[in-house]
């Protein structure tokens, strides 16, 4: 018969912590032992030495506890608060009395509670870096609290590792979140237990204040706040909101920030939970995301350099791995032949981005790989004699102006010119002549290319056809905000047929300069990238038809934007 599962809770953990044996590393010890036997360093040297280690400052508060069991009144602040109290020569006991923990981590959850004292003594060193761009007047407290953040984590590796273990399970196999499974698993979160100890060991309040993460916000407000301080496009001089910056950047906030930073170079340094902690202290440093990039890799480096170990070359030397890869692109069976020629010739796999997922459910990425055009000519597109075009000659000329556009892909553009003079000269002619054919050529009404230009964060209207009802479309001009669908088709390249009886809910997909203008429902749109640039978003649909638009056009879209994008993709 099995045993039913029961947490433990906090104060049984509580006890569990507060009886461990707690090991530093064998060259902080080393080092604290010697900082501790010279008479000649100042109690700041002393200090500066003693809060190397997160086992070794724990290990000091612990005993200053239990000293001040009977002094109800006194809390500890700091770490030179506690050489007051307890003075040199004890400290210097306690320190000679902690064992070093071995100089190899054998066993996998040793080697976990080692990478747990890391995390708390790397975030505890960017706490140190940015003091120098951001004074805090209670530096030392949220340093202490930075160091000690991570005490309840690298305690219970060894002393409760099945827990652990669960609680790692259900995070990575059974997404859960981390908060929700240390209830499930310990009866409370280990940023409870922390504040819980902090309280037991006579902490002041400033310092369980930074400990405490529970009472901040969530990361979306954080995020959004980073979002609006960093955009350059707004402005050249930036007007912060002085009452969300002082909340954002409190002591708390400082404490939270370099543990989340800290625990994402422990799992993957080129991840997105990095890229977002990137964005927020960007925006609180107010720099730029490569400076705070270099701040993040500067401080790990330092790390590694002041205190050899193991686990913190192990930190250090994440940052020469390249990033994970994503998830596995799935090619077509159709077009699995020619991806193995591609790889046996070095060629590229793809012209395009593969995109796994598209934007909307409405929404289709383009072709991974182009077709060769014995493909092509040998299985002609069943859509070349659907009524989509005016004539059998429009459908001829469509035809030849997708052979121009994907023609000798494998050559580079000089070469291609220097073979066939009549070929585009640039992307603009190119892109201009297709727009014409396709209005001329299909059934598709009307036709409108609106530029990007990231600098500005605008859409800029190109090249209008058919929009002689609609004249607000030519030299139509508007900002990215607030988002819409054009914003999103920009993030990646898609296309998209939008229409009351393929989508629930249109409203608010267009930008309203482009809805008021075009009054329907009923469109096409794709975005056009040249590598990794968007250039813009096109736009078509038939505002003088009577009919709405078809499979037919829709594929007649999708041929031409396919061929766009594989001629764009060429050197």
């Amino acid at each position: 018969m099995s045993t039913p599962f029961e947490p433990k809770g906090q104060r049984a953990l509580a006890t569990i912590i507060s009886r461990a044996e707690l090991n530093p590393m064998p060259a902080t010890c080393k080092a604290a032992r010697a900082a501790v036997s010279d008479a000649n360093l100042t109690d700041a040297e002393l200090t500066t030495r003693l809060l190397d280690d997160p086992a070794i400052a724990a290990s000091i508060l612990r005993e200053v506890a239990r000293q001040l069991r009977k002094a109800s009144k006194i809390t500890l602040s700091d770490m030179a608060h506690c050489q007051t109290l307890l003075g040199n020569h004890a400290i210097a006991t306690v320190v000679k009395m902690l064992s070093p923990l071995p100089a190899t981590a054998e066993h996998p959850n040793e080697w976990q509670s080692r990478s747990a004292l890391v995390t708390g003594l790397f975030a505890a060193t960017m706490i140190s870096d940015w003091q120098q761009a951001q004074p805090l007047i209670h530096y030392e407290q949220c340093y202490l609290a930075a160091l000690l953040t991570r005490l309840p984590e690298w305690v219970l590796w060894r002393e409760a590792p099945k827990e652990m273990k669960m609680i790692t399970t259900l995070i990575h196999r059974y997404d859960i979140t981390p908060t929700e499974a240390e209830r499930l698993v310990l009866g409370c979160t280990l940023n409870d237990l922390m504040v819980g100890l902090a309280h037991d060991g006579r902490l002041s309040d400033i310092l369980i204040n930074a400990l405490d993460h529970q009472h901040l916000t969530d990361m979306r407000p954080l995020l959004r706040w980073a979002a609006r301080t960093n955009k350059p496009h707004i402005s050249q001089i930036r007007y912060r909101d002085e009452s969300m910056h002082r909340r954002e950047v409190s002591g708390p906030m400082r404490v939270l920030l370099a543990n989340a930073i800290a625990v994402e170079a422990r799992t993957d340094w080129f991840g997105k939970g990095m890229r977002r902690c990137i964005t927020l202290l960007a925006a609180w440093l107010e720099i730029s995301e490569d400076a705070a990039w270099r701040r993040i890799c500067n401080s790990a480096l330092q790390l590694a350099r002041r205190v050899p170990d193991i686990a913190t070359a192990a930190l250090a030397a994440g940052l020469l791995a390249e990033p994970l890869p994503g998830p596995a692109r799935r090619i077509p069976p159709s077009l699995r032949a020619e991806a193995v020629q591609r790889l046996y010739n070095d060629e590229p796999l793809r012209a395009q981005r593969i995109h796994k997922q598209p934007l909307h459910s409405g929404m289709s990425p383009p072709s991974p790989l182009s077709a060769p055009q014995i493909a092509r000519t040998a299985h002609p597109d069943p859509t070349a004699s659907q009524p989509s075009f005016r004539s059998a000659a429009a459908a001829q000329r469509f035809d030849s102006l997708l052979e121009q556009l994907t023609r000798i892909e494998q050559l580079t553009r000089t070469e291609e010119l220097s073979r066939n003079p009549s070929d585009f000269k640039s992307v603009s002619e190119a892109l201009t002549t297709s727009l014409h054919v396709l209005h001329e050529c299909s059934q598709i009404e009307r036709i409108l290319f609106l530029e990007f230009d990231a600098a500005q964060g605008q859409f800029t209207s190109k090249l209008a056809l058919g929009c002689e009802q609609a004249p607000a479309l030519t030299g139509l001009q508007f900002l990215i905000e607030p988002p819409n669908l054009f914003t999103r088709l920009i993030k990646q390249p898609a296309q998209i047929w939008v229409s009351p009886e393929r989508q629930k809910s249109s409203e608010g997909f267009l930008p309203s300069k482009v809805y008021n203008a075009t009054q329907t429902n009923r469109y096409f749109a794709s975005s056009l990238f040249r590598g990794k640039r968007p250039l813009g978003v096109l736009y078509a649909d038939n505002s003088k038809r009577p009919q709405p638009l078809t499979e037919a056009d829709y594929a007649v879209f999708r041929r031409l934007v396919n061929a766009l994008g594989t001629y764009l993709a060429r050197p």
